[in-house]
């Protein structure tokens, strides 16, 4: 999901863009969730329980969520980098969630 700038002239190298986290975010991932084992990691990378938001290209934010007797996803850690905070990006994380 893409979010554009309101302001004019945007290039897209400029666009917000939430995405499924990958094994290229662990070294961001980590900065912030220091006691998730390696292997469940992994697991969040395969079965897509897990959201990475990127500002210009560069990764500012995470979500990631467990599944409550395995069928009621619930939300377990929401974190976003100091200098980008107060900016509506934790919202728009947990609104993609939702959908």
């Amino acid at each position: 999901m893409k979010f554009r700038s309101i302001e004019e002239g945007v290039s897209a190298a400029q666009m917000e863009t939430i995405r499924h986290l990958q094994m290229q975010d662990q070294e961001f991932w980590y900065c912030f969730d220091k006691h998730l084992p390696e292997a469940e990691f992994q697991k969040k990378v395969r079965d897509k329980q897990a959201y990475v938001f990127l500002k210009e290209g560069h990764p500012v934010g995470i979500f990631r969520y467990q599944l409550f007797w395995d069928e009621i996803p619930f939300g377990t850690m929401l974190m976003i980098s100091q200098p980008f905070q107060r900016r509506g990006y934790g919202r728009r994380l947990m609104e993609y969630w939702e959908k």
